[in-house]
């Protein structure tokens, strides 16, 4: 994500707040870019870690919106089934988006294992090396 992907009300708010805060034109348009920058890192980096709970919420969202307006649809109990099925889209939803959360969360805990195994060798190699240098030649 680029800076020039954002929003344009939150580009406007920024102009905004670079107006009101800053004297020149310099630190404005300076404080514009640097700061639409790091919202837009920050926001991909959102993405990319929730990208599973954000999939699966917006995939479950469409078919049970979808299988709701089928069922209001059907003659003669369609009204009558339409507020039922429209919760059990809500909370088809819901679970879907949960099962995406806990999937990423998995993810997230692999990823930290991974690092953490990764420090851990390294720790062990820089040991190993510093004992090797002091040990005499033989």
């Amino acid at each position: 994500m680029n800076a020039r992907d954002l929003p344009d009300d939150i580009k406007d708010q920024l102009i905004e707040i670079a107006e009101n805060e800053l004297d020149t034109e310099k630190q404005q348009i300076s404080f514009c870019r640097s700061a639409g920058k790091r919202i837009a890192e920050t926001a991909q980096s959102f993405f990319t870690e929730y990208e599973n709970t954000i999939v699966y919420t917006a995939i479950a969202a469409v078919l049970g919106f979808g299988l709701a307006q089928c069922v209001r649809a059907i003659p003669w109990v369609g009204p009558f089934l339409g507020p039922v099925a429209d919760v059990a889209a809500l909370v088809f939803t819901a679970k879907c988006g949960f099962e995406g959360y806990r999937k990423d969360c998995d993810n997230a805990k692999a990823k930290r294992d991974q690092e953490r195994l990764l420090v851990n060798i390294r720790d062990i190699v820089a040991d190993e090396l510093k004992k090797a240098r002091l040990a005499p030649n033989t």
